[in-house]
């Protein structure tokens, strides 16, 4: 239940903003990334989700999704996976071609872990298998973007995040690509100044 209760209520607070605010939106994009994924727990493996995000009033507000896959060839079984929901604001420094982004916020952070030792494997390719854990937790979220945007609807970058919470502290370096309305026509005189 808490599962379900809590994104419901971080997407209202989210709606909402957007419904009553009297101010027009200066930024919109959706951030499709991809990289890989760290964590304290020893586990790595691959990470993707997409980012959705709007800058308004000076501040740059982002909902985002993340599903992260532990790697595992021949190692221990089952594999571990965690998701990620969060919105987060932040603002980013750049009107032109390069840009800095910097955001903080609160996540849910859940999945699933390996806890005890059922079996241990044999031979050169047996892995040990394990008993799961199911999880559920409150993290704080934290990314730095660095960003190219050599058009006005579209930035290429890199995402450091972060996700720190009590369970499974997890850090990811991920490659964005950002669509959306970025930025304003660059003018001749633009160009000199940067």
């Amino acid at each position: 239940m808490k599962k379900f209760i809590i994104p419901v209520i971080i997407v209202s607070i989210f709606s909402i903003h957007l419904a009553y605010c009297q101010d027009e939106i200066e930024r919109f994009a959706i951030n499709p990334k991809m990289g890989m994924y760290n964590s304290l727990n020893k586990s790595d493996g691959f990470a993707y989700g997409i980012e959705i995000g709007i800058k308004q009033n000076e501040l740059l507000y982002s909902l985002d999704y993340y599903r992260l896959d532990e790697f595992t060839l021949f190692g221990p079984n089952p594999s571990e996976n965690y998701n990620q929901l969060g919105i987060m604001i932040g603002d980013y420094i750049g009107e032109q071609y390069w840009r800095l982004q910097y955001q903080a916020g609160i996540s849910m952070f859940w999945g699933t872990k390996r806890t005890n030792v059922i079996s241990s494997g044999s031979g050169w390719f047996g892995g040990s298998t394990y008993d799961t854990e199911n999880f559920y937790t409150i993290g704080l979220p934290v990314k730095l973007g660095f960003k190219f945007v050599p058009f006005r609807f579209m930035a290429i970058g890199i995402d450091l995040q972060a996700n720190i919470n009590l369970n499974n502290p997890v850090i990811m370096p991920l490659i964005s690509l950002e669509l959306g309305n970025l930025r304003n026509k660059i003018s001749k005189k633009q160009q000199h100044n940067e």
